[in-house]
């Protein structure tokens, strides 16, 4: 068994938004329904969803015994609100020890405080909840540097071993990219459609060496 929790930054653009999204979540998660699953199904052609289903249904796993674990791994219990740098001492630990076995938090709602300094290995989602763009003259602005900066920290690997022969601390599947264990080695940086926004930020990536040019 492979001790893994994989955590999920909600980033916004200002704290007041940050807020408002953390309230919008935990309600929005107490109305889940059947059939909100059922509507996502139905309308996604996203891999990673389809290889969910497949393994719902492999394994017959309801919808409700799907929602009741969402449910309960994101109950307000394992969000951490951490917007401003006079956040208290143990929202400052909390947040820096993600990794921990004893550290229960499953997701983060936070603003800009995080994009310098912060080291975490198993962050596998960052949700970007604005649609703003900052370029000038076809170059990437500060924001969107920024951004590209923080999924730079996002894509550090998460070690782990399948075998005691393989080496915990480098990728294991690229040449087997269907494995099931391949979402271990992949972060999801979700936004809204802006064609636009996702050059500029490519070019980012490319600018800091996340991403090859070619």
């Amino acid at each position: 068994r492979l001790s893994i929790k994989p955590v999920i930054l909600f980033k916004s653009k200002t704290i007041a938004e940050s807020k408002s999204f953390f309230e919008e979540f935990n309600n929005r998660l107490k109305g889940l329904t059947p059939s909100d699953i059922s509507l996502l199904r139905s309308s996604t052609l996203d891999p990673i969803f389809i290889k969910l289903f497949n393994y719902l249904d492999l394994n017959n796993i309801s919808y409700e015994n799907l929602i009741s674990e969402i449910i309960e791994d994101f109950s307000i219990d394992n969000l951490l609100l951490v917007n401003s740098k006079e956040e208290s001492d143990l929202k400052q630990l909390a947040v820096n020890s993600l990794e921990d076995d004893d550290n229960h938090y499953r997701a983060v709602f936070a603003v800009d405080k995080l994009n310098e300094g912060w080291d975490v290995l198993n962050l596998f989602d960052i949700v970007r909840l604005y649609d703003t763009r900052d370029a000038k003259s076809n170059k990437a602005g500060k924001t969107t540097i920024s951004e590209a900066q923080l999924i730079g920290r996002g894509a550090r690997y998460c070690p782990f071993q399948l075998s005691v022969d393989q080496p915990r601390s480098q990728r294991k599947f690229d040449s087997d990219i269907e494995h099931d264990m391949k979402v271990c080695e992949e972060l999801y940086y979700h936004s809204a459609h802006n064609p636009k926004y996702i050059q500029e930020l490519s070019m980012a990536l490319q600018d800091i060496g996340i991403a090859p040019k070619t």
